[in-house]
């Protein structure tokens, strides 16, 4: 009976391969050079108008579009923050009109309309602001009165 061995060339490319097999997924899955497979919401504000409802208040509306792949549900609880020269005013959508638990299905867009208790901007001056929804994060708005 003939007992050789493989031959030492054979047995280190072997070893190679199954060193590679094995580190490169294992890699991938501890540094995420794979990237993630799970599908989120892709929030934008699409258009954003604001005027003035009273002497002191501010009506808004905006148009919120998602671009990603898969519904994104609002919560009652999304934040709104506006600001405009000195005025800054943080609201709970809670009172906004199109929110409080409402979907956005993937690829459409929801209108939302919102009334601040700020003092509205002059005409052609700026504003901005920030909606928080939740698994999205912060979304940028601006635009002008």
């Amino acid at each position: 009976m003939d007992r050789r061995a493989a031959s030492p060339v054979v047995a280190e490319f072997i070893l190679i391969v199954v060193a590679i097999l094995v580190v490169v997924p294992l890699g991938s899955f501890v540094f995420g050079l794979l990237g993630s497979n799970a599908a989120k919401p892709d929030i934008t504000v699409s258009t954003s108008f604001c005027s003035a409802a009273s002497a002191i208040t501010t009506s808004c509306e905006f148009s919120l579009t998602n671009l990603g792949t898969v519904d994104a549900q609002l919560h009652p609880y999304t934040l709104i923050l506006i600001a405009h020269g000195n005025e800054t005013n943080t609201h709970s959508s809670t009172a906004c009109a199109g929110v409080g638990g409402d979907e956005i299905v993937a690829g459409s867009t929801l209108d939302v309309a919102c009334t601040f208790n700020m003092v509205p901007g002059n005409s052609g001056e700026e504003y901005s602001g920030w909606l928080s929804v939740m698994s999205v994060g912060w979304i940028p708005f601006a635009g002008r009165f």
